[in-house]
Protein backbone atom coordinates (compact mmCIF):
# COMPACT_ATOMS: atom_id res chain seq x y z
CA UNK A 1 0.00 0.00 0.00
CA UNK A 2 1.73 3.30 -0.70
CA UNK A 3 1.50 6.42 1.61
CA UNK A 4 -1.37 7.84 -0.58
CA UNK A 5 -3.28 5.13 0.00
CA UNK A 6 -2.64 4.99 3.52
CA UNK A 7 -3.33 8.35 4.10
CA UNK A 8 -6.47 8.09 2.28
CA UNK A 9 -7.99 5.23 4.44
CA UNK A 10 -6.93 6.91 7.48
CA UNK A 11 -8.90 10.07 6.11
CA UNK A 12 -11.20 7.99 5.10
CA UNK A 13 -12.14 6.43 9.20
CA UNK A 14 -11.81 9.96 10.17
CA UNK A 15 -14.67 11.35 8.62
CA UNK A 16 -16.63 8.50 9.31
CA UNK A 17 -15.82 8.47 13.33
CA UNK A 18 -16.38 11.98 13.00
CA UNK A 19 -19.35 11.91 11.33
CA UNK A 20 -20.90 9.19 14.23
CA UNK A 21 -19.07 11.19 17.03
CA UNK A 22 -21.05 14.60 15.71
CA UNK A 23 -24.78 12.84 15.53
CA UNK A 24 -23.82 11.26 18.90
CA UNK A 25 -23.27 14.65 20.28
CA UNK A 26 -26.45 16.12 18.92
CA UNK A 27 -27.88 14.30 21.69
CA UNK A 28 -27.78 16.70 24.41
CA UNK A 29 -26.78 14.41 27.13
CA UNK A 30 -23.93 13.13 25.11
CA UNK A 31 -22.71 16.90 24.09
CA UNK A 32 -22.80 17.18 28.22
CA UNK A 33 -20.35 14.38 28.46
CA UNK A 34 -18.22 15.60 25.87
CA UNK A 35 -18.59 19.11 27.02
CA UNK A 36 -17.08 18.05 30.35
CA UNK A 37 -14.44 16.11 28.73
CA UNK A 38 -12.76 18.13 26.74
CA UNK A 39 -12.66 20.82 29.77
CA UNK A 40 -10.94 18.63 31.98
CA UNK A 41 -8.38 18.04 30.01
CA UNK A 42 -7.51 21.56 29.09
CA UNK A 43 -5.29 21.15 32.08
CA UNK A 44 -6.97 21.88 35.34
CA UNK A 45 -7.72 18.55 36.19
CA UNK A 46 -4.16 17.04 35.21
CA UNK A 47 -2.53 20.02 37.16
CA UNK A 48 -4.09 19.44 39.95
CA UNK A 49 -3.94 15.50 39.62
CA UNK A 50 -0.35 15.92 39.72
CA UNK A 51 0.45 18.61 42.65
CA UNK A 52 -1.86 16.42 44.58
CA UNK A 53 0.39 13.03 43.94
CA UNK A 54 2.56 14.26 47.07
CA UNK A 55 -0.68 13.59 49.12
CA UNK A 56 -2.40 10.60 47.14
CA UNK A 57 0.78 8.35 46.97
CA UNK A 58 2.96 9.10 50.24
CA UNK A 59 6.86 9.31 49.69
CA UNK A 60 5.90 8.10 46.20
CA UNK A 61 4.14 10.90 45.08
CA UNK A 62 6.65 13.13 43.86
CA UNK A 63 8.29 10.78 42.32
CA UNK A 64 5.00 9.82 40.01
CA UNK A 65 4.56 13.82 39.71
CA UNK A 66 7.91 14.19 38.43
CA UNK A 67 7.35 11.24 35.80
CA UNK A 68 3.78 12.78 34.69
CA UNK A 69 5.69 15.93 34.24
CA UNK A 70 8.29 14.56 32.48
CA UNK A 71 6.46 12.20 30.21
CA UNK A 72 3.88 15.53 29.64
CA UNK A 73 6.70 17.41 28.36
CA UNK A 74 7.68 14.83 26.54
CA UNK A 75 4.36 14.69 24.71
CA UNK A 76 3.94 18.17 24.39
CA UNK A 77 7.17 17.94 22.29
CA UNK A 78 5.96 15.40 20.10
CA UNK A 79 2.73 17.23 19.65
CA UNK A 80 4.56 20.47 18.97
CA UNK A 81 6.49 19.12 16.09
CA UNK A 82 3.29 16.73 14.65
CA UNK A 83 1.41 19.85 14.76
CA UNK A 84 3.94 22.01 13.23
CA UNK A 85 4.17 19.28 10.34
CA UNK A 86 1.12 18.21 9.75
CA UNK A 87 -2.24 19.63 8.71
CA UNK A 88 -5.20 18.28 10.25
CA UNK A 89 -8.21 20.97 9.85
CA UNK A 90 -11.55 21.34 12.61
CA UNK A 91 -13.63 18.78 11.19
CA UNK A 92 -16.51 20.87 11.03
CA UNK A 93 -14.28 23.13 8.55
CA UNK A 94 -14.08 20.58 6.00
CA UNK A 95 -16.84 18.21 6.53
CA UNK A 96 -20.46 19.66 5.24
CA UNK A 97 -23.03 18.09 8.16
CA UNK A 98 -20.65 18.46 11.22
CA UNK A 99 -21.52 20.88 13.77
CA UNK A 100 -18.90 22.84 16.01
CA UNK A 101 -20.53 22.56 19.31
CA UNK A 102 -17.38 23.76 21.24
CA UNK A 103 -14.96 26.85 20.57
CA UNK A 104 -11.72 25.29 20.04
CA UNK A 105 -8.96 25.38 22.88
CA UNK A 106 -5.75 27.53 22.12
CA UNK A 107 -2.52 25.21 22.39
CA UNK A 108 -2.95 23.28 25.50
CA UNK A 109 -0.41 20.60 26.13
CA UNK A 110 -2.31 19.10 28.58
CA UNK A 111 -5.17 18.55 26.57
CA UNK A 112 -3.32 16.24 23.67
CA UNK A 113 -0.35 15.30 25.29
CA UNK A 114 -0.17 15.04 29.39
CA UNK A 115 -3.75 13.36 29.69
CA UNK A 116 -3.45 10.49 27.33
CA UNK A 117 -0.31 10.02 28.95
CA UNK A 118 -1.36 9.80 32.48
CA UNK A 119 -4.05 7.74 31.45
CA UNK A 120 -1.73 5.18 30.64
CA UNK A 121 1.27 6.15 32.84
CA UNK A 122 1.65 3.66 35.25
CA UNK A 123 2.54 6.11 38.04
CA UNK A 124 -0.55 7.87 37.75
CA UNK A 125 -1.91 4.73 39.73
CA UNK A 126 -1.17 4.03 43.72
CA UNK A 127 -0.80 0.55 43.27
CA UNK A 128 2.49 0.90 40.77
CA UNK A 129 5.58 0.16 42.45
CA UNK A 130 7.88 3.19 42.07
CA UNK A 131 10.71 1.80 44.87
CA UNK A 132 12.38 -0.16 41.86
CA UNK A 133 12.19 -3.63 44.51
Amino acid sequence: MTRSQLLDNANRLDVRLCMRANRIARNNPALQFFRIVSRLGDGVFWYSLTATMPLLLGQRGPTAATHMLLTGGLGFLIYRQLKARLVHERPFVRLAGIQCFMPPVRLSASHWALAPICCFSRTASSNCNLGGG
